[in-house]
C-alpha cells in the first residue's frame, strides 16, 4: 500500500493506485516516456478525473 502522502490523491481518483503498480512494475523511465508519447496524442488526466468522478 502507497505512503500516507499520497493517499488523499490516490481517493479523489481511482486510477492512481493502477498507475503506482505500473510504474513500478515498469520503472520510471519507461513509465514517463509512455506518457510522454499518450499526452502528444491527447491524453489529458483533466479528462480522466472528470470521467472518474462522474461514476
Amino acid at each position: 500500500m502507497p505512503c500516507d502522502k499520497i493517499t488523499p490523491q490516490i481517493q479523489s481518483y481511482r486510477g492512481h493506485l493502477k498507475m503506482l503498480h505500473k510504474i513500478r512494475e515498469i520503472g520510471i523511465d519507461k513509465w514517463a516516456k509512455k506518457m510522454e508519447r499518450k499526452v502528444k496524442e491527447g491524453f489529458s488526466y483533466i479528462e480522466v478525473m472528470e470521467k472518474s468522478r462522474k461514476r
